[in-house]
């Protein structure tokens, strides 16, 4: 009887033990894997897309592009918007002394002034298929004309915290990451085109007001303190044009006219300015008339879309013309065995596995405008790992990396290689890490499918 206790005894300690075993392992396997998990990476070429119009990197260049994407826009008859703004600097003077009562007075006028002049304006605005050809300034621009320009459409992502820059950057000034960022592509071209100073651009381009026009104006406003009688001249300078292009697509999306402008004259001063007597009257100005482009179309609030087997994702299609509420959205699927969608736009996955092409279109004033959504349905990756995660190598060595995924059954099981020091260590399509130069360097793997990340530290030796 005791025996039988005692054996009893050594059963359950031994299931203890073993339990134990099975925990610990369990908790070790499980913190490493925490450990190894290095979150996701998006891979900068998903934002470089095939197709995009190429960057002019000549006068002439940027001539045609910019009047091609005009022409389309004449064509195709977008909607366009107007704006006119003005605005007086600060650098305003009268007289001599700029720290003057009358001084202070017309500083104090000026914004009112410039809002005034600038609702002056004639708007030049066009609704969906009218046109526009007698109120677009239509830009009239020869290479000659060009003193330089510049092209923007290159920023910089913070792979930490998302914040984005316009310029290059070795730590990041929002978080101070010192990885550095990732050079991204926006979907737009941004032109900045600088006119010869005095070039016959300026008259061909600007409509500029008659000095009899702003010679009217100014004396109205300055009426309570002084007589502006001399006449006003003014000295045009920095006069640019803006262009805004869709890189993709070509379209016109902007056009801005911009230009400083120097207004001097005399002006007598009366009333309780009359201690004045006559002064010079500087003031700096600064006119951007604007073209805004809206094209019609349709626009889904996805283009990708990861689904699992038999569950349901929700679309939402944006119209752009003169009443969204007017126009019904027609949807369809390329292939309804593997997902349907209804008349609201509710994607319901049917099979396990394939790819469908979900699509939404609606007609106005003719055409039909479409948008498309890429639907995958599948078992998605949640992690991956790769075979080693620290490597040393002599100069020449080769080491061929390979990556698993989990779940195993998961779809998508494809992934591209990356290396932060070529000079150390480079890396090919099938993960075979090649040795260069003595250092060290990160070899990393990211998943197509969820972008999850994978790195391999490798050291170098000579």
């Amino acid at each position: 009887m005791n025996e039988k206790k005692d054996r009893s005894k050594l059963v359950f300690g031994a299931i203890i033990v073993v339990l134990c075993v099975f925990f610990v392992v369990g908790v070790v396997y499980g913190a490493n894997s925490l450990l190894e998990m290095e979150g996701t990476l998006e891979p900068a070429d998903k934002y470089v897309l095939d197709g995009y119009a190429a960057v002019p990197d000549s006068p002439q260049g940027v001539i045609e592009l910019v009047n091609t994407a005009v022409s389309n826009a004449v064509e195709a008859k977008p909607k366009l918007e107007s704006s006119d703004s003005i605005s007086i600097g600060d650098e305003l003077t009268i007289g001599e002394d700029g720290a003057s009562a009358v001084n202070t007075v017309a500083k104090f006028l000026k914004d009112n002034a410039a809002d005034e002049f600038a609702a002056s304006f004639v708007d030049l605005s066009a609704d969906f298929g009218v046109g526009f050809t007698d109120k677009l300034w239509i830009p009239q621009l020869n290479a000659a004309d060009i003193e330089s320009f510049e092209i923007k459409y290159i920023y910089y992502h913070c792979m930490q915290c998302g914040a984005d820059s316009d310029e290059e950057y070795e730590k990041c000034s929002e978080c101070g990451n010192e990885n550095g960022p990732q050079m991204r592509y926006r979907d737009d071209y941004s032109i900045t085109i600088n006119l010869v100073q005095g070039a016959p651009a300026l008259e061909n381009n600007f409509r500029l007001r008659e000095p009899a026009q702003v010679n009217e104006f100014i004396g109205d406003k300055f009426a309570s303190f002084a007589n502006v009688s001399a006449p006003i001249n003014f000295e045009y300078k920095n006069a640019r044009i803006f262009v805004r292009i869709n890189r993709h697509t070509g379209q016109l999306l902007e056009i801005k006219y911009i230009k400083d402008v120097d207004v001097t004259t005399k002006a007598e001063f009366i009333g309780d300015y009359a201690y004045v007597g006559e002064a010079d009257v500087y003031l700096p100005v600064n006119e951007e008339v604007g073209f805004r482009f809206t094209w019609p179309g349709v626009s889904l609030s996805a283009h990708e879309l990861s689904m699992d087997y038999k569950t349901t994702e929700a679309l939402k299609a944006t119209l752009t013309c003169d009443d969204p509420l007017l126009y019904d959205v027609t949807w369809t699927s390329s292939d309804e065995s593997i997902a349907t969608v209804d008349a609201d736009g509710y994607v319901n996955s049917n099979k396990a596995d394939g790819k469908v092409i979900i699509t939404a279109s609606y007609e106005f004033q003719g055409k039909t405008y479409t948008d498309e959504c890429e639907v995958f349905v599948k078992t998605s990756v949640e992690s991956i790992d790769i075979t080693k995660r620290d490597l040393v190598l002599a100069k020449g060595e080769t080491f061929e990396q390979t990556v698993s995924y989990s779940p195993k059954d998961s779809t998508v099981q494809t992934a591209k290689w990356y290396t932060t020091d070529e000079s150390v260590a480079t890396v090919d399509e099938n993960g075979v890490i090649t040795a260069v130069g003595a250092g060290t360097a990160d070899v990393y793997a990211v998943a197509d499918d969820g972008y999850f990340k994978a790195t391999c530290k490798v050291e170098v030796t000579e």
